[in-house]
């Protein structure tokens, strides 16, 4: 009896027979999907958080606009008192007019800037300064521009500063006596040099009196010219060295004066290092 055996692992695949293999499905759909919902919940937080920080702004905004029309009409601010330094040429009501400041104003409402500009309108006003001390008082500091001459201008009397430079019309109201400044041709180069002058003789200790200073001439010719009144006496400086022609003009007067000859000098002229002294005989 024959035995009959068979292996599968010697079985041949029939000629006509497939395989049919299975692939693992693309996860690229999901995953798509997912990005995409991704992608529109950041746009909507974003979006969420633009729109609550564009609130947050317009509340804060109208919140200021609130406590500040709150503030600017609150009685609290309101100007109770105004402090004024420094005035001499114009009194507190001149000054109120034209800072434009009144008791009963909100201080919160006055613009600094238009109260300074305001002040520095007036001719006598070298500088200013205006602090607001709150809630209710302002200060005000001013720096006067201060007058040494009487100057004639388009047929008005002025008074100027120690550079030749026209302060305002002299008034009955605001009157000082000083003396008069003449500028001859070519003394307009000579006034830069004015303040410095004025100091310098007042410091030179002149055996003359400089109240009675009644005419300063100022001009290209002979410098700076200085008429005494009470002596009739003229002292000219040579502009050109004018420090050192000061000096020595100084040493002349005073021994003038030791000697006893000044009251019979007429004038005494300091140039190029020498003095030189005309008495009546010599006019």
């Amino acid at each position: 009896m024959g035995i009959l055996t068979s292996s599968k692992r010697n079985r041949r695949p029939s000629r006509n027979s497939y395989t049919v293999s299975s692939r693992p499905s693309s996860p690229s759909g999901a995953a798509n999907g997912k990005s995409f919902f991704a992608h529109v919940k950041t746009a909507l937080s974003w979006t969420l958080g633009l729109g609550l920080g564009a609130l947050l702004l317009v509340g804060l905004a109208l919140g200021g606009l609130h406590l500040h029309r709150l503030a600017t009409t609150s009685d609290f601010f309101a100007i109770r008192r105004i402090e004024i330094r420094g005035t001499t040429h114009f009194n507190r009501e001149e000054v109120l007019k034209a800072a434009n400041l009144q008791v009963g104003v909100n201080s919160l409402t006055v613009n600094i800037a238009d109260v300074e500009r305001g002040l520095r309108d007036n001719p006598w006003v070298a500088a200013v300064a205006v602090k607001r001390r709150l809630p209710d008082a302002f200060e005000i500091r001013i720096r006067e521009r201060i007058p040494a001459f009487w100057m004639l201008k388009d047929g008005v009397l002025h008074y100027a500063d120690n550079r030749g430079r026209t302060i305002a019309p002299v008034s009955v109201g605001n009157f000082l006596s000083l003396p008069t400044l003449e500028i001859l041709p070519g003394g307009e180069e000579l006034l830069p040099q004015m303040d410095e002058l004025s100091r310098a003789f007042q410091a030179a200790h002149l055996p003359v009196n400089m109240a009675s200073v009644s005419l300063f001439r100022v001009s290209a010719a002979k410098g700076f010219e200085v008429f005494i009144e009470n002596r009739n006496l003229v002292l000219c400086i040579a502009a050109e060295d004018w420090d050192t022609n000061l000096r020595r003009l100084s040493l002349v007067l005073s021994d003038l004066a030791r000697r006893g000859e000044l009251k019979t000098a007429r004038e005494v002229w300091a140039a190029d290092g020498n003095v030189w002294v005309v008495e009546p005989q010599d006019v």
